[in-house]
C-alpha cells in the first residue's frame, strides 16, 4: 500500500496506487482457480515485435510451466443473421460523433448502449471516479463558455464542490486522487490561456437517415477562424488520429467555418495540445466511412466483434449474444 505521497505529485501517487491495484486484481483472479490455472499471453505483437510478459508472471517462478503452443479455445464465428435487428423508429435517429466512434469499434455495444439504452455494469474504481469528476468540470465549462475566463480559484472551488458530491471521498487515498484530478483541471485551464472563446453549438452533418451531431468541448477563436477542441483526461494514444471522431470534427469545423477552421485534441495527463490536420484524401475516406456506418445503423446491422482482450471489460459482456426475433419498435420521445 502507499504509505503517503512521499514528495510525489498527485499523478505519480495515483499511478503507483493504480499499479498496486492491478497487481491485487491479478492475484485475486488467480485465487479463483479450483484445480488448474492456465494463463494465456501473446508472445509477439501485431507488428511481429516481441511482447514482454506481465511483470507479475515472474513472481510465480518455477510454479508456472510455460507451453509454447498451447491449445486455444476458438469460439465459432457469429451467424450474421443473428446480428440483424429490424428497428422501427417514430423519429429520426440522432447520434453524436462519440457514439458513431463507438459503433465503428463495436456495433453491438453501440446497440446495447444507445439503441436499447442499457447501461450494463461498470467497474467503478477511485481512479475512474476521479476522471469522472474532471469530465464533470469539462461539461460545466462547456455549458457556459464564459466560464473559461473565470479565475483558476473559482474553477478549483467548483471542482472541490463536485468532488465532495461525486468523488471517491471514502477511499483511503482520497486526497491523493483529489490532488491528481485537480492537476488535470489546472492543465485544462492552461491549455486554453491566451485565446478568446467562441460560442459552442452542435454541428449537424448530413448522413442519410441518421443525423450525426458534433459537440465540441470548447470552441476558441483563432484569428478570423475558429478551432474545435476535444478534451480527454488521459494520455494520447499512438493511433489516436485514426479514430473516425477526428475526421468528423474536421468535417464539422470546415462545414461550420470554412477551410480555415481547425481541430485540436487536448490530453490532460500529457498536459498537451495536439493540432489535428487530416490530408484531403484521408478526410474524404472519413466522410465515406461516416456514410457507411450510418447506413449500417439505419439498416439495423449490429454485429458482434469478439475479442478476448476487449470483451471481458465490456459492461454488456454477460448479456451479449443473438438478438431475439421480431421487430424493435422505438416510440416517440415527445410527450
Amino acid at each position: 500500500m502507499i504509505a503517503g505521497a512521499g514528495g510525489m505529485t498527485g499523478l505519480d501517487a495515483v499511478k503507483a496506487g493504480h499499479e498496486e491495484e492491478e497487481e491485487c486484481l491479478f492475484f485475486v483472479a488467480m485465487s479463483r482457480a479450483k484445480r488448474y490455472l492456465t494463463l494465456y499471453a501473446a508472445a509477439t505483437q501485431a507488428d511481429g515485435k516481441r511482447r514482454s510478459p506481465s511483470p507479475y508472471i515472474e513472481v510465480l517462478g518455477s510454479a508456472l510451466a510455460a507451453v509454447d503452443e498451447p491449445a486455444l479455445f476458438r469460439p465459432s464465428r457469429p451467424d450474421p443473421a443473428e446480428d440483424q435487428v429490424a428497428v422501427e423508429r417514430a423519429e429520426p435517429l440522432v447520434v453524436t460523433a462519440e457514439q458513431l466512434s463507438l459503433y465503428a469499434k463495436c456495433p453491438r455495444r453501440f446497440f446495447y448502449t444507445h439503441i436499447l439504452r442499457s447501461a450494463g455494469g461498470r467497474r467503478s474504481t477511485a481512479f475512474v471516479e476521479m476522471h469522472d469528476v474532471v469530465y464533470d468540470i469539462v461539461g460545466w465549462l462547456r455549458a457556459g463558455p464564459e466560464r473559461w475566463h473565470l479565475p483558476l480559484t473559482e474553477v478549483e472551488q467548483r471542482y472541490n464542490e463536485v468532488w465532495a458530491e461525486k468523488g471517491p471521498t471514502e477511499n483511503g487515498y482520497a486526497e491523493d486522487f483529489r490532488r491528481a484530478g485537480l492537476e488535470l483541471v489546472q492543465a485544462l485551464i492552461r491549455s486554453r490561456q491566451g485565446a478568446p472563446h467562441a460560442p459552442v453549438s452542435d454541428i449537424e452533418l448530413t448522413a442519410g437517415a441518421v443525423r450525426v451531431v458534433v459537440r465540441p468541448d470548447e470552441v476558441r477563436q483563432s484569428g478570423k477562424s475558429v478551432v474545435l477542441r476535444r478534451v480527454r483526461t488521459g494520455r494520447k494514444a499512438s493511433d489516436e488520429e485514426d479514430d473516425i471522431i477526428y475526421g468528423l470534427y474536421q468535417i464539422a469545423a470546415r462545414q461550420w467555418h470554412g477551410d480555415g477552421a481547425g481541430v485540436e485534441a487536448i490530453h490532460l495527463t500529457d498536459d498537451a495540445v495536439t493540432p489535428i490536420e487530416l490530408r484531403p484524401r484521408k478526410l474524404a475516406n472519413r466522410e465515406a466511412k461516416m456514410q457507411e456506418l450510418t447506413s449500417a445503423i439505419a439498416a439495423g446491422h449490429f454485429p458482434r466483434r469478439p475479442s478476448d482482450r476487449v470483451c471481458p471489460r465490456c459492461p454488456h459482456y454477460v448479456t451479449c449474444g443473438p438478438v431475439p426475433d421480431g421487430r424493435l419498435v422505438i416510440p416517440s420521445e415527445q410527450k
